[in-house]
């Protein structure tokens, strides 16, 4: 573990419970606390990395060259140090640095702005995955009860993220 993190010192390895969280994936979420040479302290998420479904019908690229494909298409110009992959053990597993994040904004509008960007982002996503047409026909029927339940996503998401901070 220590090779992962040079000139760093690891602190405290934990295992992470899979009752939360986005993914699903099966297997451990390593949590590694680690402190760097200036006295910063990081923690670092390993998640293990599980090939693409279709695998199973066509042959993909190298994972390492699909880390590379993603970041040239969703995230263009970050810091490729930010999410990658790495081998521990013969596995490959997800790294990346777990953080909070608070944005902070001048005003409303430019608020307003970034929240109009992201949503676009995520809806232009969303549109190419396999049911996307179905979830905007969805929502070109009831724009109402789609607002509501983002409200609640939100709202709970954003409850989860305190408890977790406590």
């Amino acid at each position: 573990m220590k090779s992962l993190f040079p000139g760093a010192t690891v602190i405290d390895v934990a295992k992470r419970p899979l009752e939360r969280g986005g993914s699903l994936v099966a297997g451990e979420r390593l949590w590694v606390l680690i402190q760097n040479q200036d006295g910063t302290y990081h923690i670092k998420e390993l998640k293990p990395y599980v090939d693409a479904a279709l695998t199973k019908y066509l042959s993909q690229a190298d994972p390492y060259e699909r880390v590379e494909d993603l970041r040239r298409i969703y995230w263009p110009g970050i810091n490729p140090s930010i999410y990658g992959l790495v081998e521990v053990s013969g596995k490959k597993y997800w790294i990346r640095e777990k953080k909070v994040e608070v944005l902070s904004y001048k005003n409303r509008a430019e608020e307003d702005e970034a929240r109009i960007y992201m949503a676009n982002i995520i809806g232009l996503t969303q549109a190419q995955q396999q049911d996307g047409p179905k979830l905007l026909e969805g929502i070109s029927k009831d724009p109402e009860r789609f607002k509501d339940a983002v409200k609640k996503y939100v709202k709970d998401y954003l409850g989860l993220a305190g408890l977790s901070m406590e």
